[in-house]
């Protein structure tokens, strides 16, 4: 099964933002329990646009410009 959702989202990575939390408890081979967490660590730009100024995908691209380059920063 989560082979199956793995890839899933790997076909349509989009539809991993419906998720708030995705955690999978497994046994290994010699019974040890552990976690695996696929958003851990996720992190996500939030930027407010007007839908009347979405003309383009290159204006929108220019409207976040200056805030994913800071965010692309902060990941080096």
């Amino acid at each position: 099964m989560v082979k199956d959702m793995m890839a899933f989202f790997k076909r349509k990575p989009y539809a991993v933002d419906c998720f708030e939390n995705f955690v999978v408890k497994y046994e290994d081979k010699e019974g040890i329990e552990d976690t695996f967490n696929l958003l851990k660590g996720k992190r996500e730009i939030i930027k407010e646009i007007e839908p009347k100024m979405m003309s383009k995908r290159r204006e929108v691209y220019e409207m976040i410009e200056g805030d994913f380059n800071e965010f692309m920063k902060t990941l080096q």
